[in-house]
């Protein structure tokens, strides 16, 4: 029979909440799942399923209680980091439309745009081109 004592619960449940925070973060914030057509339910079932995966690997300290404020200071700061690594794929997806705006405007396809629901805007036919180039090519994830 297995048998455990609260002190490793509580370590179980920290070495899976603090990930887990960590990859919400950057799943609420990056491209294909930041925006508003991603079910709740689909961004939280992702980092759950991601949190299990990651969480056995990691090495976490075994002195810090998750209730104390270093606990609860160190979830925040998880949050933040996976927001911040979010917000970073977004700037980086910005610059790929950025360059397709660009490319597409300087070679007289001004007129050949479309409207993207998830972002409300009116985007040119150059910047599709483009990142399914950055999507599809590893050299060309480098690239941008």
């Amino acid at each position: 029979m297995i048998s455990l004592n609260s002190h490793e619960i509580i370590q179980l449940i920290a070495s899976f909440l603090w990930p887990l925070t960590r990859l919400l973060g950057f799943i609420a914030i990056a491209p294909p799942f930041g925006n508003n057509g991603v079910p709740v339910q689909v961004k939280l079932s992702l980092g759950i399923f991601l949190a299990l995966i990651v969480a056995p690997t990691l090495e976490l300290p075994t002195e810090i209680d998750m209730l104390s404020l270093t606990g609860i200071l160190i979830l925040t700061q998880q949050l933040i980091i996976g927001l911040a690594m979010g917000f970073i794929v977004r700037v980086i997806f910005a610059g790929v439309e950025m360059a397709g705006e660009v490319a597409g405007l300087t070679m007289g396809l001004g007129f050949a745009s479309f409207y993207d629901p998830q972002r409300f805007l009116k985007l040119h036919s150059s910047y599709r081109f483009l990142l399914l180039l950055r999507c599809s090519s590893p050299i060309l994830r480098l690239a941008f």
